[in-house]
């Protein structure tokens, strides 16, 4: 079950990167990033008063450390990297250089919560990003060679 709530919440990042995207073609891009969260907010407003949720944890905020709030900062800057990259970028090769990022902080981390460190997850990483350089270089030369259609297609492939 976790495994399919890992792969949906993956697939619902991917469709908000390309929503982005295309909101910040048509309003900017801090202006996407302002409307990405207050939709959020919204949205999670109106969830809390259907569920009947407390909002009870709002009195704990002042006692709450100041690195705590650092996620929603991380967030702001996600979304609107993520929107700016997505637009220069192909969408597989932007998702997978995220990817690569992030299992570089996880290494990192684990590393530094004494966690042995593996040149596997160091190899696979550096064999992602090597990947998606050679697949980008591929695909230039490629929209470089002019296109021939074949036309004993019998559709438009």
């Amino acid at each position: 079950m976790i495994f399919t709530v890992a792969l949906l919440t993956g697939v619902s990042i991917v469709i908000a990167m390309v929503q982005n995207a295309k909101l910040a073609d048509y309003i900017g891009i801090k202006q996407c990033t302002v409307m990405n969260y207050v939709t959020g907010l919204t949205t999670v407003t109106f969830a809390f008063i259907i569920l009947r949720e407390s909002f009870g944890f709002l009195s704990k905020l002042s006692s709450t450390h100041a690195l705590a709030y650092f996620g929603g900062l991380m967030g702001i800057i996600v979304v609107t990297t993520s929107t700016v990259i997505i637009r220069k970028l192909s969408i597989i090769a932007a998702t997978m250089l995220m990817y690569a990022g992030q299992l570089m902080m996880g290494i990192l981390i684990d590393y530094l919560r004494d966690i042995d460190l593996s040149l596997g997850k160091i190899m696979g990483c550096l064999l992602i990003i090597a990947g998606v350089y050679f697949n980008t270089l591929v695909d230039q030369r490629l929209a470089k060679v002019p296109r021939v259609e074949n036309t004993s297609l019998p559709m438009d492939l």
